[in-house]
C-alpha cells in the first residue's frame, strides 16, 4: 500500500464520494450544548438563592456550600460543553479517516 501524500485535492472534489455528515451526532452535540448552557443557568441561580439565605441567616457554613453550588455549575458546563466538543471532533475523525481510506484503495486500485 502506498500512502505518500497526494498532490491534488481530489479525495475532497471526488464526485463519487457520498457525502457523510452524521446529522444525529450533530443534533446529540447541539442538545447537549443546550443541556450545558441550562444547567449552568440553574447552578447560578440556586447559587445566588442560596447565597442570600445564608447571608440572611448569617450562616458560613452555607456561604460556603453556595460557593460549592456554582463550582458544580461550572464543572456542569465544562463538561457538557467538552462532550459536545468531542461528539464533533469525533464525526470529523470518522469522516476524515473514510474519505482517507477510500482515497488509498482507489490509489491501489490504479496502480
Amino acid at each position: 500500500m502506498n500512502i505518500e501524500p497526494s498532490e491534488s485535492k481530489e479525495i475532497f472534489n471526488s464526485q463519487r464520494l457520498p457525502k457523510v455528515r452524521y446529522p444525529a451526532v450533530s443534533i446529540l452535540s447541539a442538545i447537549l450544548n443546550v443541556i450545558a448552557w441550562i444547567g449552568a443557568a440553574v447552578f447560578v441561580i440556586w447559587f445566588i438563592v442560596s447565597l442570600a439565605k445564608a447571608i440572611d441567616w448569617d450562616s458560613s457554613t452555607m456561604k460556603l456550600a453556595s460557593f460549592g453550588k456554582l463550582l458544580t455549575g461550572v464543572v456542569w458546563f465544562i463538561f457538557g460543553k467538552a462532550i459536545s466538543e468531542l461528539l464533533i471532533v469525533f464525526s470529523d475523525i470518522s469522516i476524515s479517516a473514510r474519505e482517507i481510506l477510500i482515497h488509498l484503495n482507489e490509489r491501489d486500485s490504479k496502480e
